[in-house]
């Protein structure tokens, strides 16, 4: 029970700093887009 609960939060932590790190990369993407488009 204890390492199923282990496993857990240690999947969550990693899954939540993936998708904070992919949001940091689709979130500068999207400046530069902005960016772009305005140059237009």
């Amino acid at each position: 029970m204890f390492e199923r609960a282990f496993l857990f939060s240690f999947t969550v932590n990693l899954v939540s700093h993936h998708f904070h790190f992919f949001f940091q990369e689709y979130f500068l993407f999207f400046k530069v887009l902005i960016n772009v488009c305005s140059l237009i």
